[in-house]
C-alpha cells in the first residue's frame, strides 16, 4: 500500500438502526494499525449505545499524529436503512473530514458486509498462505442477517461459498436458548453455559430430546434451531439498574427460554442442562465443520464469529487433525471494524498478508509522564522502577493480588498481558478469593494461566500455539502446581505469552519461574463486575481505591493503595456449597411454580434429595434440611445463596 494511504473504519455505520454492538474503531496507516473497542472506554459491557466510536477514532488519530482530513479511505459495516447522504455528510463534517461529495466520487467509501470483515479479520491475521474460513455467530446484523457463512481463501482473495440462516436460527441461537434454560442471558452470558457444563454430567435422554431440535441442513453444511422464542416478552429486570456499571441489555431482557425448552429441562439439574446443551452444540458444530472441510478439502481452519468463543467447542476443533485452527483475538463483533479495514487493505490497495499471525496489542497506550503526572493528582504513594516485572513477580508469591496495565490494550474479550489482573496459581485459594471478594463472578467461571510459549508443554501435551486463550485444554502434566487455573474438568484456557509479542509481561511469568518453579501466572480481565476491561489509568486506580486489587503495577509505576485492604478469606465459599445450590434449583423452580410435574421432577432427583436430608411439605410452600425450615420465596440464585448459606455453609480451605 502507498504511504499517504490510511483507512479508518467504524462498526458499525454511524447512526446505525440495529443492534449493532461492541462499538469499534480501527485506523490502518501505511504499517502502523490501531484498533480500539469504544465500550472499554465507556466502561460499558455489550456497547450498542454509541452510534459511533468517536473516543476511540480521536485517540487513534492522536496516536498516529494525523487529522482526519488526511484520512484517504473510509470503511464501514452495511448502512441497512440509513440514508448514507445524509448520515455521512453530518458525520464527516462534524469530524472535518474531506468533503462527502469528494469521498463519494473518488469512490474513497467502501462497504464491507458482517461476515466478511470477520472472516478478514481472521484471515489477515492467521499467518497461513490459504484455507477454509467459517464465519458463525447469532445472525450477523440487520444489514446482513445471517449466521453461518463460510468459504475459501488464497492468498488476498477470499472466496465465499455458502450464507445460512437468514435471521439467525442457528447453532449460536440454540445455544443462547440452553443458556437462558439455565437462568442466564443469551448473546451475552454464553461462557457461563461452558463454565457450569463441566461441572454436570451429559445425560442421554436429555441429548436425544434436545437434538430434535437442532438438526443438520440438508447438505450438512449448517444446522437449524427448531426452538421459538415466547410470544411473550420478559419484564424489565431493574435490580439490573446500575448507573455506574450500566448493561443495558441485562436491564431490558431476563431469561426467557421457550416453553416447549422449559418442558423438556425441568426435569434436569442445570449443571446437567449446561453440560448436555454444550456437548450436543458441540457435536453439531463439529458435524457441520468436517462436511465443509470434505467439500473445500483444506487443512487449515480459520474461524471468526461471536460463537468461536466458546473455548470448549474450539478444542474439539484441535482433534480434527488440520494443520492449524485459527481464531482471532477479536473473533466477537469487536474485530469488525479492523476486518473491514483488512479486507479493503488486500482486495484495493492489494497489500500482501503477514505470514506471521497479528499482535492483539493495537490500543490505547499511555506513557509515563502521563502516569506520574495523574498519581501525583490522587496523591497516592509509589516508586518507579525501570523493570516492573521483578516486583510483580515476588509480590504475586506473597498472595497479592496486582493489577497490571503495561502498553497498548489488547483487542477482543480476553485480557492477554496489557490490561489484565494477575495472581499466583499454585494456590486453589486464589480463585475463590479473585472470584468472591474482587470480580464477583459466578463461583463456577475459571481463571487462564498465562505461560511462557516455550514451557507450555511443561502443563499439557498438544504442541500447539495459543495466544488469545482460545482453547480449552486438558492439563496432563504438573495439574497439581496450578489448582487456581485448573477447572473442575482438569482443563484450562493457557495463553502461550511470547517474548517479542508482549516483553514485559513474558519477563514477568519468566522471574515467576525463576522463584517458584511454574512457568505460569493466574490471569484474568481487568474490570470489576458489571464493567468492561478498563482502557485508562485513571479507570485502574479507581480499582485500587475500590479494594478490587492489592497493587497496582502501571508502566513503570507501583503503586500502592492509602490503607492496607484487609481480606477475610474465612468468608469464602466453597464451591461445594454452589454444586448444591444448581442440583436443588430447578426442583424449587418446580416446587414454587406448582409445576404440574414436580412430583416426577423429584422422583428424577430423589437420590440427591435423600443424600443431602432434603425434605418438602404437602403443598410445597417450605422446605426442610435435615431440621432447618425454609419458606420457598426466593427470587433468584443469590437470594437463594443467602436463605440456605447458614445450613450449607462449606468454607474454603487454603
Amino acid at each position: 500500500m502507498k504511504k499517504n494511504k490510511t483507512i479508518a473504519s467504524i462498526y458499525p455505520f454511524p447512526f446505525f438502526i440495529g443492534e449493532g454492538h461492541d462499538v469499534n474503531f480501527s485506523l490502518v496507516n501505511g504499517n502502523k494499525i490501531f484498533s480500539n473497542e469504544e465500550g472499554k472506554i465507556n466502561q460499558i459491557v455489550h456497547n450498542n449505545l454509541d452510534k459511533f466510536p468517536q473516543k476511540s477514532m480521536l485517540s487513534g488519530l492522536k496516536e498516529n499524529k494525523i487529522q482526519p482530513k488526511d484520512i484517504t479511505d473510509w470503511v464501514f459495516g452495511g448502512k441497512g436503512t440509513v440514508q448514507e447522504k445524509q448520515a455521512l455528510k453530518y458525520f464527516f463534517n462534524k469530524f472535518k473530514a474531506k468533503d462527502y461529495k469528494v469521498l463519494k466520487r473518488n469512490k474513497k467509501i467502501h462497504y464491507v458486509n458482517h461476515h466478511l470483515a470477520h472472516a478478514s479479520l481472521g484471515v489477515w491475521g492467521c499467518g497461513l498462505k490459504e484455507g477454509t474460513f467459517i464465519s458463525l455467530d447469532d445472525g450477523g446484523d440487520e444489514s446482513y442477517p445471517y449466521d453461518t457463512v463460510w468459504g475459501k481463501f488464497k492468498g488476498n482473495n477470499i472466496k465465499t461459498f455458502q450464507k445460512a440462516n437468514k435471521f439467525g436460527w442457528g447453532i449460536t441461537r440454540f445455544h443462547n436458548l440452553i443458556c437462558e434454560s439455565v437462568g442466564y442471558l443469551g448473546n451475552v452470558d454464553n461462557g457461563k453455559v461452558m463454565g457450569l457444563a463441566a461441572y454436570g454430567k451429559v445425560n442421554d435422554e436429555l441429548y436425544n430430546k434436545l437434538k430434535k431440535y437442532l438438526v443438520l441442513s440438508n447438505d450438512g453444511f449448517s444446522a437449524k434451531c427448531l426452538f421459538r422464542r415466547n410470544k411473550t416478552q420478559s419484564n424489565y429486570n431493574y435490580a439490573k439498574l446500575k448507573i455506574d456499571s450500566f448493561q443495558q441489555y441485562k436491564i431490558i431482557h431476563q431469561p426467557n427460554p421457550p416453553e416447549e425448552l422449559k418442558r423438556i429441562t425441568k426435569f434436569f439439574s442445570n449443571l446437567d442442562v449446561a453440560a448436555t446443551g454444550q456437548k450436543l452444540v458441540e457435536d453439531i458444530t463439529v458435524q457441520t465443520i468436517k462436511n465443509i472441510l470434505n467439500k473445500t478439502k483444506s487443512k487449515n481452519l480459520v474461524c471468526s464469529g461471536g460463537f468461536f468463543q466458546n473455548v470448549s467447542l474450539n478444542k474439539r476443533l484441535l482433534d480434527l487433525n488440520l494443520k492449524k485452527v485459527y481464531v482471532p483475538s477479536a473473533p466477537n463483533d469487536a474485530g469488525l471494524s479492523l476486518g473491514a479495514a483488512m479486507y479493503v487493505h488486500m482486495k484495493k490497495f492489494k497489500t500482501k498478508r503477514p505470514s506471521k499471525e497479528m499482535s492483539p496489542f493495537l490500543g490505547l497506550s499511555y506513557n509515563n509522564h502521563e502516569i506520574e503526572e495523574l498519581l501525583k493528582e490522587y496523591k497516592l504513594k509509589y516508586r518507579k522502577t525501570k523493570k516492573p516485572w521483578l516486583t510483580c513477580a515476588k509480590l504475586l508469591t506473597k498472595g497479592k493480588i496486582i493489577g497490571w496495565f503495561q502498553g497498548k490494550s489488547e483487542l477482543g474479550p480476553r485480557s492477554l498481558g496489557a490490561r489484565s489482573v494477575l495472581a499466583d496459581p499454585r494456590k486453589k485459594i486464589n480463585k475463590a478469593k479473585v472470584n468472591q471478594l474482587l470480580k464477583k463472578r459466578d463461583w463456577f467461571m475459571p481463571y487462564a494461566p498465562s505461560v511462557l510459549e516455550e514451557k507450555l508443554n511443561f502443563f499439557v501435551k498438544e504442541k500447539i500455539s495459543c495466544p488469545y486463550m482460545s482453547f480449552a485444554i486438558k492439563v496432563s502434566k504438573n495439574a497439581k502446581l496450578i489448582p487456581a487455573a485448573i477447572h473442575v474438568d482438569n482443563s484450562c484456557r493457557p495463553q502461550s505469552v511470547n517474548k517479542n509479542t508482549n516483553f514485559k509481561f513474558y519477563n514477568l511469568i519468566k522471574e515467576f519461574y525463576k522463584i517458584t518453579g511454574v512457568p505460569a501466572v493466574l490471569n484474568t480481565s481487568f474490570n470489576r463486575h458489571g464493567i468492561a476491561t478498563i482502557a485508562t489509568p485513571r479507570q485502574a486506580i479507581d480499582h485500587l481505591f475500590n479494594g478490587c486489587i492489592d497493587i497496582l503495577i502501571i508502566e513503570d509505576f507501583i503503586v500502592f493503595p492509602r490503607k492496607n485492604k484487609v481480606t477475610n478469606s474465612k468468608n469464602l465459599l466453597s464451591e461445594k456449597y454452589y454444586i448444591f445450590i444448581e442440583k436443588f434449583l430447578h426442583i424449587l423452580l418446580a416446587a414454587r411454580e406448582k409445576d404440574k410435574d414436580i412430583k416426577k421432577i423429584l422422583h428424577k432427583s430423589k437420590f440427591f434429595l435423600k443424600s443431602k436430608n432434603v425434605k418438602f411439605n404437602k403443598n410445597f410452600s417450605y422446605f426442610k434440611i435435615g431440621n432447618k425450615s425454609f419458606k420457598i420465596d426466593f427470587k433468584n440464585r443469590t437470594d437463594l445463596y443467602k436463605k440456605i448459606m447458614p445450613k450449607y455453609n462449606y468454607i474454603v480451605n487454603e
